[in-house]
């Protein structure tokens, strides 16, 4: 629910705990990351990202996928977090 509630993952937002097991694989999340929802209970709901503006130590959980870029020069993360949920990026 953080990733579709918030445009934008930073330190004001109260995150839950969980137990991740030695066995199990989660990818940790950095500073600058796209986190987009990979299901719903409506179609409108899916896709719905967040980027990460925290460096906290935060995972992705198994119902969302994380992009990382890979670019060599500065990204407005703030307005790159508003472009993604806006209706043009999202149709």
């Amino acid at each position: 629910m953080n990733v579709y509630k918030n445009v934008i993952i930073n330190d004001d937002i109260k995150f839950g705990r969980v137990n991740i097991n030695i066995e199990e694989n989660q990818h940790m999340v950095k500073l600058g990351d796209a986190i987009f929802t990979g299901s719903s209970e409506t179609p409108e709901e899916i896709g719905m990202s967040s980027i990460v503006l925290t460096n906290k130590k935060l995972y992705v959980n198994s119902f969302c996928q994380a992009y990382r870029f890979n670019a060599k020069r500065k990204i407005d993360f703030k307005y790159f977090a508003y472009y993604l949920r806006s209706k043009k990026c999202r149709t």
